[in-house]
C-alpha cells in the first residue's frame, strides 16, 4: 500500500495546530483565572466592635455628658474653656482613622443654638453643637462606618444630659423664697421649691400667654396652667385688670390644664398636683403687683 507523502504532512501539521490550540486555552483560562483574583479585594481594615466598658461621663457646671461605653476605646474627649466651655468628641479607629463627632460648645444664648441652659447665677447660656461631615471613601471598611455613624448618634443621648429649655424661654430669678419671671407686664412668681421642675414656654397668638409645665420624676413635661394678658375669652376666666403705660385696660385670665398622668405613680401624681395648686401662689402675688 502507497501512502501519499502530502497526506501524512497534513495530518501532522493538523495535529500539531490541535496541540497549540489546546495550550493556547490553557493559558488563556490560566489568565482568566488570574485577573478575577486580581479583581477589588475586600477591605480588610481591623473590625471595630462594640465591647462592654464603662459610660465616658464629662462633668461640666450645667449637667453631665454620658457617651456609651461600648464605644469608649474608640472615643477621645476633649474640652477648653477659653472663651467658652467647648467639649468635642473624636473617634479613633484601629485602622489608624481619625474622625471628628462633633463638638458642644456653651456660649451666648442666640440662633443657632440648639437651646439654653440656667447657670448657677440665675443666667440663659446657649448650648451650641457642631456635627462635623462625615464622608467616607473606599478605604473605609463597612464596619467602621456603621461603628462611626451609631457614635454619632449618641449626640442625643449626651444632650439629655443637660436641663436644656427652648431658646427665648423666660429665665427664673430667685427673689428670697420665690422665683419670678418677666412678662412685657409685670412679674409672674411661683415658689422657688419648683425652679427644678418647672419649665416656661410664651405663647402670643392670642394675646400674650406665659404656659406653665412641670417635669416629675422621669416623666415627660406636663402642662399645668396658664396666664395670659390681653387675650380671648378661650384663654381663660378674668383674674384682674391692668392698666398699660398708655391707660389701656385688658383682661388678665389664668386657666389650668387637664393633667395627663396615664400610668404615674401616686407620688408623681400627687407632686403634679401641687404644682398645679401653686396658681394660687402666682395670682396673690399678682393682685400685690
Amino acid at each position: 500500500m502507497r501512502i501519499d507523502k502530502n497526506r501524512l504532512i497534513l495530518i501532522a501539521v493538523a495535529a500539531v495546530l490541535v496541540i497549540a490550540l489546546t495550550v493556547l486555552l490553557i493559558i488563556a483560562l490560566g489568565d482568566l483565572k488570574d485577573r478575577k483574583n486580581d479583581g477589588p479585594q475586600q477591605n480588610t481594615a481591623p473590625t471595630v466592635q462594640a465591647q462592654d466598658g464603662e459610660d465616658i461621663i464629662t462633668v461640666t457646671p450645667y449637667g453631665n455628658f454620658v457617651f456609651p461605653g461600648k464605644w469608649a476605646h474608640y472615643v477621645t474627649v476633649s474640652r477648653k474653656e477659653n472663651p467658652d466651655l467647648t467639649v468635642s468628641y473624636t473617634a479613633n479607629l484601629p485602622s489608624g482613622k481619625v474622625q471628628k463627632l462633633f463638638d458642644i460648645r456653651f456660649g451666648e444664648a442666640m440662633a443657632p443654638a440648639v437651646g439654653q441652659v440656667v447657670s448657677s447665677e440665675g443666667l440663659a447660656v446657649g448650648v451650641h453643637v457642631t456635627v462635623h461631615p462625615f464622608n467616607p471613601d473606599g478605604s473605609w471598611a463597612v464596619n467602621e462606618i456603621d461603628a462611626v455613624n451609631e457614635m454619632l448618634e449618641s449626640l442625643t443621648k449626651l444632650l439629655d444630659g443637660l436641663n436644656m429649655i427652648a431658646l427665648g424661654t423666660p429665665i427664673p430669678e430667685i427673689d428670697g423664697e420665690a422665683m419670678s419671671f418677666n412678662t412685657p407686664y409685670c412679674k409672674l412668681y411661683l415658689p422657688k421649691r419648683w425652679l427644678e421642675e418647672i419649665r416656661v414656654s410664651v405663647d402670643e397668638s392670642d394675646g400674650y400667654e406665659m404656659v406653665f409645665s412641670a417635669v416629675i420624676g422621669e416623666h415627660e413635661p406636663v402642662k399645668v396652667f396658664a396666664v395670659n394678658f390681653g387675650g380671648s375669652e378661650e384663654r381663660g376666666q378674668v383674674v384682674c385688670t391692668l392698666n398699660t403705660e398708655n391707660d389701656v385696660v385688658f383682661a388678665v385670665r389664668a386657666r389650668i390644664f387637664d393633667l395627663e398622668t396615664e400610668g404615674w405613680g401616686s407620688v408623681d401624681r400627687s407632686t403634679l398636683v401641687t404644682v398645679q395648686e401653686d396658681l394660687n401662689f402666682l395670682l396673690e402675688k399678682l393682685m400685690q403687683e
